[in-house]
């Protein structure tokens, strides 16, 4: 069958790496999603998933439709693709929390995700989308996620230096060790009051609420990396004037996750 490609797409390695690893985790489930050939026998949608198969040698069960006309391929996955927010909202039913919210919580699954127990970043795993699954486990496992971002969001996203999704990613991180000094942190995030000179806090401030963004704080790594950086800071009372990152001449700061640090 899979000698029968001829009308599909190239073939994407990636595609197949990611359906091979599900299959073997157990993750595929029949779902609705099939296999459509031809009126020939020509493979005209699922022919990555029939790979993984092949790769895995592990057999799915899947829905097979025969019979398609192959001029009707150009209307095949052609609906829109369900983004990390819809995941958020799907997943917590109707959750309330506004699309803008939303998107930013499924940005903040990633960068969470991406941390390990040491307060190590995989970089990049957190420029990346989360996959769909990987929101669902998460927020099943976290179920306080929601209220935290709530919380933040509140805040007000004007006052806030660094985007909303990276906010709560670092404090989803910071809380698991030092809840008290995390709520303390976003606290002073959102604020000018009750800062002296040498702050860190007031540093990050000072650079991401400037009318022009340095270059060191405009793409989203940097902006984690100063984070990260203004953190660890804050939690080893160090002062500071100024917070800086160079992705060029540095490696990517570890977060101070536990008070074994």
């Amino acid at each position: 069958i899979l000698d029968r490609t001829g009308l599909q797409r190239p073939l994407s390695n990636r595609a197949v790496d990611s359906f091979v690893s599900s299959i073997k985790e157990g993750r595929r489930v029949v779902n609705g999603e099939t296999i459509i050939l031809g009126n020939d026998g020509t493979v005209l949608d699922g022919q990555h998933r029939l790979w993984a198969c092949v790769i895995s040698d592990i057999p799915i069960q899947t829905w097979v439709v025969h019979g398609v006309q192959g001029n009707g391929i150009s209307t095949i996955d052609t609906g829109r693709v369900r983004s990390n927010s819809d995941m958020v909202h799907m997943y917590l039913n109707e959750s309330g929390l506004g699309s803008s919210l939303e998107k930013a919580v499924g940005a903040a699954i990633g960068l969470v995700q991406s941390c390990d127990m040491n307060g190590k970043f995989y970089v990049t795993r957190f420029e990346r989308a989360s996959k769909n699954y990987e929101i669902e486990e998460f927020l099943r496992f976290r179920p306080e996620f929601k209220d935290d971002a709530k919380r933040i969001y509140g805040n007000g996203s004007k006052k806030c230096p660094i985007p909303l999704s990276i906010a709560i990613g670092i404090y989803a991180i910071a809380k698991s060790g030092y809840p008290e000094e995390a709520d303390h942190f976003i606290q002073t995030l959102y604020t000018d009051i009750g800062h002296n000179e040498g702050d860190p806090v007031l540093a990050l401030r000072r650079k991401g609420l400037a009318r022009t963004k340095p270059e060191d704080f405009r793409r989203r790594t940097d902006v984690v990396a100063c984070t990260v950086k203004t953190w660890n800071a804050f939690v080893r009372r160090d002062q500071i004037k100024t917070v800086r990152y160079s992705h060029r001449n540095e490696d990517f700061p570890i977060m101070i996750v536990s008070p074994k640090f």
